[in-house]
């Protein structure tokens, strides 16, 4: 049996995955919407949620099952029917967990089935055609200096990234789309009960976070994706990081756009403290550089808040690639 609260707290949304226990949940509202708090529990965990704590009384649904699976009778999402739970929880074998912890990054195959990416990916497709002026403004914003992106149309976006931009475009993004009413697909996904349980076994804590989600649009003619770090870029004063990437088609074993990974940089602190990271000889660093080979629909990548990693750009033969990625942290960081 497992005991499912939903209450008040504070202003931003919270999901709650506990390590040793299956956690599963059924929707009761977005869990973007300011305020909304989920705490997942298992029967008989000493765990208050604020609400209680300040006297309220949560909203709770118990629930029994024989399966390893909670069915979804009524789910309460608009449009939600349309997709998956994503219920079902694994966990990472101690091989992945060995690999994540001295490479930075693993490879979870069949994290999802076909069938349930599939019915994610023409609502994610459709988003990100609907919210393209968006990401070309954005990239605008980045790439050409002194331009107004709001003033441009997106035929004349793509003029200026081609003409004036400082650098290739390597990819469109679409940051916390989740958030908004054309994330419905994007939101369940990002906050199944099978991501967050699998982000905390990595991590090895007992309970995580949504940071952020981001969709990442790469169309043959794209350049490549730079080295970089995610924690470099996020406010946090924390180690548990870790981002998950999904891509929506599959993924080929070489000249394609799977991302590639500096074996063991995330426990390297010297390399951006003593040096520029822009045009650095990674070889030179002694990094193995790998990639997860070939990849299914449903499988995933995970890789930490430090690891170094990059994408290759985007063949011209090549279909366009839409992957998106999910970042977690340790809650309480």
């Amino acid at each position: 049996m497992t005991q499912v609260c939903w209450c008040q707290h504070g202003s931003k949304p919270f999901l709650s995955s506990h390590v040793t226990t299956p956690l599963f949940f059924k929707p009761y509202r977005r869990l973007a919407t300011p305020g909304s708090t989920i705490i997942l529990c298992a029967k008989g965990a000493r765990r208050k949620s604020p609400a209680v704590a300040k006297g309220k009384k949560p909203s709770v649904v118990k629930q029994k099952s024989t399966s390893s699976v909670v069915k979804d009778k009524n789910p309460q999402v608009p449009g939600s029917k349309d997709f998956p739970l994503l219920d079902s929880v694994g966990r990472p074998s101690l091989d992945q967990l060995l690999k994540y912890e001295r490479k930075g990054y693993v490879c979870t195959r069949r994290l999802f089935t076909e069938d349930e990416i599939g019915s994610y990916r023409s609502a994610v497709e459709a988003t990100t055609n609907r919210l393209e002026l968006n990401a070309l403004r954005q990239r605008v914003s980045v790439l050409c200096p002194g331009v107004d992106a709001t003033q441009h149309s997106a035929e004349e976006c793509r003029i200026l990234l081609a003409t004036r931009a400082t650098e290739e475009v390597g990819f469109l993004q679409y940051i916390n789309v989740h958030q908004t009413e054309e994330g419905e697909a994007i939101a369940r996904l990002a906050q199944s009960p099978r991501l967050a349980a699998t982000a905390a076994t990595l991590l090895g804590v007992s309970r995580v976070r949504l940071y952020q989600t981001c969709l990442f649009q790469k169309v043959p003619g794209h350049g490549p994706t730079n080295w970089h770090s995610d924690l470099n870029m996020v406010p946090l004063d924390t180690n548990h990081f870790v981002t998950c990437w999904i891509p929506l088609r599959a993924i080929g074993a070489s000249n394609d756009t799977g991302l590639a990974f500096a074996c063991g940089s995330h426990r390297d602190f010297a390399l951006p403290y003593w040096h520029e990271m822009e045009g650095y000889d990674l070889a030179e660093r002694g990094y193995k550089i790998e990639t997860a080979g070939a990849m299914a629909l449903g499988d995933a990548t995970w890789h930490a808040g430090w690891t170094l990693h990059h994408a290759p750009p985007a063949p011209t033969r090549a279909p366009p690639r839409v992957a998106l990625a999910v970042s977690f942290f340790a809650a309480g960081a």
